[in-house]
């Protein structure tokens, strides 16, 4: 592994992450199950007003896991990442074939942006719960995090994360591509992937060497 430069394992699992990730998740899609649970809405759905245009932000996310990937320093922690959204991609298929649901969509599309008509016409209202939109992005989100601090960046791009993170869970629920529990499971399975990543007894993330600081290509 040491004689190959580690830009050349990032595009592979890039590639991978790409393949792996959407063709399944639209696969799904098209199967013909037989009964398929409506996500019920609570509180918090009737709270968040629908906003269309905030699918611009909804989309962001797929900056997330490039700009991870970039930033991974080391080949281990890259092999530990590609783990994390593989096994969460995993879950998640696993369980929309045993438990298919669905979300009620915004009927009135008038003014909608073409990005989001396009959106409803390639991504059907299936495939809910959990959101791979909220634990991808929860998972990137804490790498990211985790990441930014090791490099000893300044604080305000830590925080920017967050912001950019939250937005997107935010946009999930204003697109009406998912409601608030969808948003729950996801960003917990997201949570567990990371948090499982990031912990290595063997050679604890806190341990890299300092010349690791700064983001290997």
């Amino acid at each position: 592994m040491k004689h190959v430069p580690l830009i050349w394992h990032k595009l592979v699992i890039l590639m991978l992450l790409t393949a792996l990730g959407g063709l399944p998740y639209h696969w799904i899609q098209k199967i013909d199950f037989t009964k398929v649970f409506t996500m019920p809405l609570i509180m918090v759905d009737h709270l968040i007003p629908i906003n269309l245009h905030s699918v611009y932000i909804y989309h962001s996310w797929l900056l997330l896991p490039l700009l991870v990937v970039m930033l991974i320093p080391t080949w281990a922690l890259l092999k530990r990442y590609s783990t994390a959204i593989f096994a969460v991609n995993a879950v998640s298929f696993l369980v929309f074939m045993c438990f298919p649901t669905e979300v009620p969509r915004p009927i009135d599309l008038t003014d909608a942006p073409r990005l989001y008509q396009l959106t409803v016409l390639v991504d059907e209202p299936t495939n809910a719960c959990p959101s791979l939109h909220a634990s991808v992005t929860t998972l990137c989100g804490c790498f990211m995090f985790v990441l930014l601090g090791r490099f000893r960046w300044n604080p305000l791009w830590r925080a920017m994360v967050i912001v950019w993170a939250l937005g997107i869970l935010w946009s999930t629920l204003a697109t009406g591509q998912h409601v608030c529990i969808d948003i729950v499971a996801g960003t917990l399975l997201g949570a567990l992937a990371s948090g499982l990543a990031l912990r290595d007894p063997r050679a604890p993330l806190w341990d890299w060497p300092d010349q690791s600081l700064e983001p290997t290509l």
